[in-house]
This record gives structure tokens, sequence and C-alpha cells, in this order.
């Protein structure tokens, strides 16, 4: 399984970083967790074949996460090079589908709803296939955004245990840092540092189990990111904590 950070910014561009999103690529097929990113384009610069994209899943409704969607749905409604591709897109709300689709149609042609087929999930869903199994962990990150829903990822692929926190609260004020991080053996775990200094994550992460530790969506990257160089050198925990940059690579 090869995992890539197509996007590894916040909530507001920085130099050679796009928004958020992840790329996993198991059993042939291609699967997105969130898509800030110019996702189609940067899935070419990184060598990953969008023809073998099956599913997107965006953890919340914040441009950051999901702008990418637009030149996606364009690219797979009209591209002939996609025209045999079908994905299902799955979003935790129906707010800024239907404004989607009318975008993609102003700038190019109504959608294929055939080939780009959009799904509304819940708190309790549960996504399996052949390749990976995905199940959705609500956060607090938008209660004071009007309450609307968003969500960490636990993803099982190859025998591998992999968690996305998603968004979550700001300094953790609701407390809602995934606890599945401190109860299961986790082979990797991508957290995000837009909303939180580390010393907010330290005593989480020290209960933390898992082989490897990225963080990402890092907001003030410049000082952040030697921050955690340092601490991955200090030797205090029992598992690396790497700063992801665009393109950096993960193989499970």
């Amino acid at each position: 399984m090869k995992i890539t950070f197509l996007g590894t910014c916040h909530g507001y561009p920085e130099k050679n970083r796009d928004y958020t999103s992840i790329a996993i690529e198991t059993g042939g097929c291609v699967y997105l967790l969130d898509a800030g990113a110019a996702v189609c384009e940067k899935m070419l610069d990184y060598d990953i074949d969008p023809c073998n994209l099956k599913s997107v899943f965006i953890t919340h409704i914040h441009a950051d996460h999901m702008t990418g969607l637009v030149g996606l749905v364009d690219a797979f409604t009209w591209a002939r090079v996609y025209e045999n591709v079908a994905i299902d897109y799955y979003l935790p709300e129906s707010r800024g589908i239907k404004e989607i689709k009318s975008l993609v149609a102003l700038l190019c042609k109504p959608v294929d709803e055939n080939k780009n087929r959009f799904h509304v999930y819940g708190e309790h869903f549960v996504y399996s296939d052949e390749n990976l199994k995905l199940e959705v962990i609500p956060t607090h990150h938008l209660r004071d955004w009007g309450g609307y829903p968003a969500y960490a990822f636990y993803i099982e692929a190859e025998g591998k245990k992999i968690l996305f926190s998603g968004d979550l609260s700001q300094n953790l004020k609701y407390d809602d840092f995934p606890e599945i991080a401190k109860t299961k053996e986790l082979d990797l775990f991508i957290c995000e540092m837009a909303h939180f200094d580390f010393e907010v994550l330290r005593p989480h992460f020290e209960e933390c189990k898992t082989k490897k530790l990225y963080m990402t969506h890092v907001k003030f990257p410049d000082e952040r990111i030697p921050l955690l160089d340092a601490e991955n050198q200090s030797g205090k925990f029992a598992f690396p904590i790497i700063g992801a940059n665009d393109g950096d690579v993960i193989e499970l």
C-alpha cells in the first residue's frame, strides 16, 4: 500500500503546499481522503493514474478540504481519457453538492452523474470494498461553525491500520482527539496541526499506539516543522514524528 500526500496545507495557501488531500493506493485502486488540493493535477504530478481513482471521502465541508472536487468532477465529466472511469464521492452532508454540479455545468457541461456519483454519509457510516474498509469518527471541528458534521477516518487495508484525524476543535477544547489512537495498535496515524500547537497534542501522543505519526494540515510550517523534527530526535516517543510535505510517500 502506498500513501501520498497530495496537499499538506491548512486553511490558506503556503509556498509549495497545496490544500489537504491524501491518496491511498491499494489493490490497484486509488482512494482520496479530502480533496482540497488540485487533486487531478497532483495525482499526475506524483505518478498516480487518475484512471484508477475509485472513491473520494471528504471529512467536512470547508474549502481547503473539497475545492479540488470541481476540477475533478469537471475532468471526469468531459475528458475522453477518463471516459471509462466512474467515481463515488462521499460527503458528510448535502450542502455544496448542488453547487458543485451547477458550477461544473457553468464552466463546461452538465455533470455526467453516471460517472460522478455523490453520496451523503452519517456518523455510523462504514465503507467496505475488496480493498479497503473505512469507518468514520465524529469530531467537533465545526461545533462553533454552525454545528455541522466533521469526521476523522479509521482505515484498514492490506492488514494495516491507519487513522486520519481530519480537523479537530480549536486547541481540542471539545476533547475530540480520536481515542482510537490510544486503544488500537496503528501502523500509521496522520494528525492535523492547524488548530493547536504541539504542546496541546503532547499528552495525547504520549498515550498513542502507532508505529508512525505524520503531521499534516500544518499551519506556520516554517516554525512548526523544525519543532517536530526536534521532537522526533529527542527520543521521547516510541514512534517517529514526521512533518509531512507535499509529495511525501509512505509505503506500508
